[in-house]
């Protein structure tokens, strides 16, 4: 009876897409979960290299999502819609069982925060944000912000890892003649204007916000946010701002970008970028998705892409 709960855990973490100046806004912490009955009595166990077991007593519920901050860590804050490296363990709080998919075996799960998304992804940020990476945090979700209503709460013990940039945050570099106008919203979100040119004909990279963060690269996997741009129509085919949030790009050639690889003129801007850097890519159809095109795009489309590089695995 346990695994379609286990299943349900499992599906709704998963950073999407893993396959391998200018200053970051405050965290908000309004949404953050606050300690509670609930969250005061569960007992930890574990060094913090692997991922913690928890005590409780059962049947354990509560109406609404609590934290308790064990052990707080020293490295950056965790924010909301930031993409986080977690080592953790997810508990039924009616039986105290550990839910089987939970349990990485000292691995780590990426995930995407959303305080405002429905079950654990929710609960879980709840739990973490204005947390610290290195930190310990026990949390007792609500029904909703777990497993739905009616259902048990869940006692999840999480060791922050890693908290990556929310947004790149390097210092403003001058405009390149030429190349498209970026413009960024105070999330980070860019916004693209193209110029009224043919486009050039061979693949060009310029840094907009220069970050001095590990140099990447070839073959590391870096956590990104893009967005992608038809140069010709200006139509957007694809941006992470938009839809799940910051995901993974693995920073080699695939025989072709349509094969599930990363498309080749990317992974050539991408290697010796910096995290903290958000650089702007012009891709001639010969390394991008070529005569056959892809989903929004055209053949024979010169793309652009503006990419925030938000750090590396």
């Amino acid at each position: 009876m346990r695994r379609a709960p286990a299943m349900i855990v499992a599906a709704g973490l998963l950073l999407a897409g893993l396959t391998g100046c200018s200053s970051a806004p405050a965290a908000d912490c309004t949404d953050a979960a606050a300690p509670g009955p609930a969250s005061n009595q569960i007992q930890t166990a574990g060094a913090l290299s692997k991922p913690g077991t928890a005590n409780f007593a059962t049947p354990m519920k509560t109406k609404t999502t609590e934290r308790t901050i064990v052990h707080e860590g020293s490295g950056r804050t965790v924010q909301n819609h930031q993409a986080v490296q977690l080592d953790m363990r997810v508990y039924e709080g009616s039986t105290g069982a550990l839910i089987p998919t939970s349990q990485y075996g000292g691995g780590s799960v990426t995930v995407n925060l959303d305080t405002s998304a429905d079950g654990l992804v929710g609960g879980l940020a709840k739990g973490l944000i204005c947390s610290t990476a290195g930190s310990r945090v026990v949390i007792a979700t609500s029904p909703k912000d777990g497993l739905g209503d009616g259902a048990t709460s869940l006692i999840i013990v999480v060791d922050v890892r890693k908290a990556y940039l929310a947004q790149a945050d390097g210092s403003v570099q001058p405009h390149v003649a030429g190349m498209p106008q970026v413009v960024r919203a105070p999330n980070g979100q860019p916004g693209i204007t193209i110029p009224k040119t043919d486009p050039p004909k061979t693949l060009k990279v310029a840094e907009l916000l220069q970050g001095d963060g590990r140099t990447v690269k070839r073959g590391d996997n870096v956590v990104v946010q893009y967005t992608g741009l038809v140069w010709k129509t200006g139509d957007k085919y694809k941006s992470t701002w938009d839809e799940s949030g910051p995901t993974g790009m693995l920073v080699d050639d695939a025989s072709s970008a349509s094969s599930g690889g990363s498309m080749p003129g990317l992974v050539e801007a991408m290697i010796g970028q910096k995290v903290g850097s958000q650089f702007i890519a012009v891709i001639p159809p010969s390394k991008a998705y070529g005569k056959q095109g892809s989903d929004g795009v055209p053949p024979d489309s010169t793309l652009v892409l503006v990419v925030d590089v938000l750090g590396i695995q």
